[in-house]
């Protein structure tokens, strides 16, 4: 087997940084992870209400391209009966578990780069399982902010801004699979896959970047926040450039699952042991993302809108899959 230029630990290389010093890295990342949960739970039950949820608000210019057909969109929900910035109890359970789920993805990046600094795969699970409570407390930020007291919370702009791409290195999720459980891509043959990735998503964002109108993030809280740096007029060039973005990344994403096989089935004995539920949890997951797809494109054929319970319950066992699979492996 090649060796990739992801080192391992264990090579005789020295480490960018001392096994102390990841293990300090890690804690710290861990701790104000933490604590950023704790302040987003917080500062959402402790706000005032929502003087005005069937109301929505804008930030920046209302003008811009694609403001005003998503205020059209807002105002129809309004009309059958939604209330932005309302909490849901089953919401708020379902999102403490998420964010323990996430913690643990830290703990287990902690474990990892405690003893070999130098394994990539370490560090990915420390940068996924920070952006779910690092984007709620940005998210809350935002909310108290525009809705509940505006006025209240300084920079709110660039807070939603940040926010919003705050969750982008969840992306990086399928590159485990290509590192497990040495650190290493499986040949030189499999470095295509990460480019693809990598590239795939740095193209969606460069889309997104350049994107006019509302950010995606806080629409759903009845908060349509103009791109500061969409370009009017470039809203065709950057939905291509996001659509061609996610297509290559979930292209690699998919053949990531054909690579642990592969490697699954070239190993033995102990290094057989420890892939077998790893790659049960890749097969799963790329089975439930390539099911996704196919019927999009089905739907598309027949001229069907999507159904919204049915890809509501895939994703939720897609999420369910990697966020307790992946660490549990």
């Amino acid at each position: 087997m090649q060796a990739s230029a992801v080192p391992d630990a264990s090579e005789g290389d020295r480490p960018p940084v001392s096994r102390s010093t990841a293990r300090t890295v890690a804690i710290v990342a861990i701790v104000v992870c933490a604590g950023a949960s704790v302040a987003a739970f917080v500062l959402r039950a402790t706000a005032s209400p929502d003087p005005s949820p069937a109301t929505i608000v804008i930030i920046g210019d209302p003008t811009a391209e694609g403001v005003q057909q998503v205020r059209e969109e807002s105002e129809a929900l309004i009309a059958d009966g939604a209330r932005f910035g309302q909490d849901q109890a089953s919401t708020v359970i379902g999102l403490i578990a998420v964010l323990l789920a996430c913690l643990g993805w830290m703990a287990v990046g902690a474990l990892i780069v405690s003893k070999q600094p130098r394994n990539w795969a370490g560090w990915i699970f420390l940068a996924i399982g920070a952006t779910l409570p690092l984007t709620k407390l940005f998210q809350v930020l935002a909310i108290i902010g525009a809705r509940r007291d505006p006025g209240s919370i300084p920079l709110l702009g660039p807070i939603a801004y940040i926010g919003f791409y705050l969750i982008f290195p969840i992306a990086l999720l399928p590159l485990l699979f290509l590192l497990y459980p040495d650190g290493h891509v499986p040949s030189r043959g499999w470095r295509w896959a990460v480019r693809g990735l990598l590239g795939g998503t740095s193209l969606a964002i460069v889309g997104y970047v350049l994107s006019p109108g509302p950010i995606n993030s806080l629409i759903t809280d009845g908060i349509l926040y103009v791109n500061p740096t969409g370009i009017d007029g470039f809203g065709s060039v950057s939905s291509s450039l996001i659509r061609l973005g996610t297509i290559v990344a979930l292209i690699s994403s998919l053949s990531t699952v054909v690579a642990i096989r592969q490697r699954y089935r070239r190993s033995t004995g102990t290094l057989r042991e420890q892939m077998r539920l790893l790659v049960l949890v890749a097969a799963t997951a790329g089975a439930t993302m390539l099911l996704g797809f196919v019927g999009t494109v089905v739907g598309a054929l027949l001229g069907r809108e999507d159904d919204p319970a049915f890809f509501l319950a895939l994703f939720a066992f897609l999420v369910l899959t990697l966020l307790v699979g992946v660490p549990g492996a």
